[in-house]
């Protein structure tokens, strides 16, 4: 934790939660599909954890599931937990964001600390966040959501509505790449204020 008075993101921990009870009672989508011959999205590097088939099948059998990992990826997220966030992620993570709104927001990241950066920089300039997972989909490697979320812009004080896609890549039972596209529910909700 980076500070003595934790931050509480009360709207990704009710997402952790629902992933955590409802994805497993079976009550969101799941679609399982087969990995994908080539990637679907290009993580940014070539340089990523080592692949499953190049480790031993124990250490396999012993690496998180991708869901799993996702779970404690937000579950630190909720309460600002940024160490727990640095052993989940890969040293040599990415992250992008591909966004049809006009936020004040760092698109771009690769490795841990820029990643952070990111996520300190982007969770700070939203308040009042209510994220809703719609579909929740898992494949041998990747962890797929489609969402909604409400909540209100720092900079404006205008009230947003947004929906998005985000895709998680893991290798070696860590988070590798994380991709997510998010767009306006409404074409006035663009442009700020």
């Amino acid at each position: 934790m980076s500070s003595d008075k934790p931050v509480v993101r009360p709207g990704i921990d009710a997402v952790a939660q629902a992933i955590d009870g409802d994805f497993v009672a079976g009550r969101n989508v799941r679609a399982t599909m087969p990995p994908p011959s080539v990637p679907i999205f290009d993580t940014g590097t070539s340089e990523v954890a080592l692949p499953i088939e190049s480790q031993p099948a124990s250490a396999v059998a012993a690496l998180p599931k991708p869901l799993e990992l996702v779970q404690r990826f937000l579950a630190a997220l909720a309460v600002d937990d940024m160490a727990a966030i640095r052993e989940i992620m890969d040293p040599g993570v990415f992250v992008s964001i591909h966004s049809g709104f006009d936020m004040p927001w760092i698109l771009r990241a690769r490795g841990i600390a820029d990643v952070i950066a990111l996520i300190r920089h982007n969770y700070g300039t939203v308040e009042n966040q209510t994220p809703q997972i719609l579909t929740v989909s898992e494949t041998e490697d990747c962890v797929y959501f489609v969402l909604r979320e409400q909540g209100r812009r720092k900079d404006t004080g205008a009230d947003y509505d947004a929906t998005g896609m985000q895709q998680y890549l893991c290798a070696g039972g860590r988070i590798v790449s994380v991709l997510q596209v998010v767009s306006p529910r409404t074409p006035d909700a663009v442009a700020p204020g």
